[in-house]
């Protein structure tokens, strides 16, 4: 009979678990770096182990998910003005203009004027909306 090698049960699968378990904690680790999330909260990694044996309780059929809890990301906040604009074509549209902590107009060290970022919503005209790729309904 040849020698027999006592291995650890995290080391079946050809390895497979330690990999995934050392997958899931380089997760862990970048989450608990990222600055966008909590720095205390706890984090988990839990190894969960199946075994089906057959009707004979010869073969045993083992199955393992190796999953990770993280902390998400902290909400991101802004405060944005509900305004509308007419274009071109005469068409009303609404749009959202995002207050922003320079005023409106005031100009940088750069010589650059500072003017808010405008998001558009709805009430596109066919032709805005084709320009940009989108909803082509000919």
């Amino acid at each position: 009979m040849a020698n027999k090698i006592k291995k650890s049960i995290l080391e079946a699968c050809h390895g497979g678990i330690l990999e995934s378990a050392d997958i899931e904690l380089e997760r862990i680790m970048a989450n608990i770096q990222d600055i966008n999330t909590s720095p205390i909260k706890k984090r988990t990694m839990t190894i969960k182990v199946s075994f089906t044996p057959d009707i004979k309780r010869e073969k045993i059929k083992m199955s393992t998910t190796v999953v990770s809890k993280i902390e998400p990301t902290a909400p991101m906040e802004t405060t944005l003005f509900n305004t509308t604009e007419s274009n071109e074509n005469g068409e009303v549209l609404n749009v959202l203009q995002e207050l922003m902590d320079v005023p409106r107009g005031q100009i940088n060290f750069d010589g650059i004027i500072s003017e808010p970022e405008i998001i558009t919503l709805g009430n596109y005209s066919k032709n805005t909306i084709q320009e940009k790729g989108g909803f082509n309904n000919d």
